[in-house]
C-alpha cells in the first residue's frame, strides 16, 4: 500500500514537473513571439519615421530632388518619346494657358513631406499614381464636366481602401493631402507628357466657378471655397 501510495505521488509530481515544463516553454515561445513583434513594429515605426523630413536643405541633399512650386513636395523628372507638336496633343490646356511641344510622357517621382495640402489644379494629361512608400495620400478629384467630386487614398492600407495605383483623367481638377505626421513617396506617369511647372495650372477660385456654373451644387461650391486657388 505505501509503495502504490508514493508511486502514485511519485508520477502526480513527474506529471507535475512535466506540465510545467511546457507551461514556462510555451511562455518562453510566447515572450518570443512579442519581442518578435514589437522589434517588427519597431522597425515599421522607424521606417515610417525616415519619411518625417521637414528640413528642406536636407531631403535636396540626400534626394537630389528640386522644389516643387508648393512648399513642402519635391520631386525628380525625367521624360520619353520624341516632342508632340500641340496640334498632335488629344488634350489641350484651358483656362487660357498656352500650349506647346511635349513628350509622349513623363515619369515623376515625388516625395511629400507631413501636413502638406494642394490647392485644386489640373494638368493636361492622364496621370497614373503609383504609391512607392510611407504614409496614405488623399487625393480629391473632380470631374471637369460634370462637377462630381470623389475622395481616393493611394498607400499602403489596402483593408482600409488604400489603392497602389491611380488613375486621374487628363482635365479633371484634383489636390493631394498629405498625411499629418509621416511623408510619403508617390510616383506619377502622365502621357501625353508635360513640362513642369508651365503645363501644371491652378485656376482660380473664380475660373472654377464659371467653369462649373451650370452644374453648381452645395458641395462643389463648398470643395471651391476650402481647396480652390485664392483669386488675386
Amino acid at each position: 500500500y505505501q509503495r502504490r501510495v508514493h508511486g502514485t505521488l511519485s508520477e502526480c509530481l513527474f506529471f507535475f514537473v512535466m506540465a510545467n515544463k511546457t507551461i514556462f516553454f510555451l511562455c518562453l515561445l510566447l515572450l518570443a513571439v512579442v519581442v518578435r513583434c514589437e522589434n517588427d513594429a519597431s522597425e515599421d515605426e522607424e521606417q515610417i519615421n525616415c519619411f518625417q523630413i521637414t528640413n528642406a536643405t536636407e531631403i535636396q541633399t540626400r534626394l537630389q530632388m528640386n522644389p516643387t512650386p508648393l512648399p513642402g513636395n519635391f520631386f525628380t523628372y525625367s521624360q520619353y518619346g520624341p516632342s508632340l507638336a500641340p496640334e498632335n496633343n488629344p488634350y489641350r490646356n484651358f483656362f487660357g494657358a498656352p500650349d506647346g511641344e511635349r513628350p509622349w510622357a513623363v515619369a515623376i517621382q515625388t516625395l511629400k513631406t507631413p501636413g502638406v495640402t494642394e490647392v485644386l489644379h489640373y494638368i493636361p494629361g492622364n496621370a497614373i499614381w503609383t504609391y512607392n512608400g510611407g504614409a496614405t495620400v488623399t487625393y480629391l478629384i473632380v470631374d471637369r464636366i460634370s462637377g462630381l467630386a470623389r475622395y481616393e487614398t493611394v498607400g499602403p492600407n489596402l483593408s482600409a481602401g488604400d489603392k497602389l495605383n491611380l488613375l486621374i483623367n487628363a482635365g479633371d481638377l484634383y489636390a493631394q493631402f498629405n498625411d499629418e505626421n509621416a511623408g510619403s513617396f508617390i510616383s506619377v506617369t502622365i502621357t501625353p507628357g508635360i513640362l513642369p511647372p508651365a503645363d501644371i495650372v491652378y485656376p482660380t477660385k473664380q475660373a472654377l466657378r464659371q467653369l462649373w456654373a451650370d452644374v453648381m451644387t452645395p458641395t462643389l461650391s463648398d470643395i471651391i471655397d476650402k481647396h480652390g486657388e485664392p483669386d488675386p
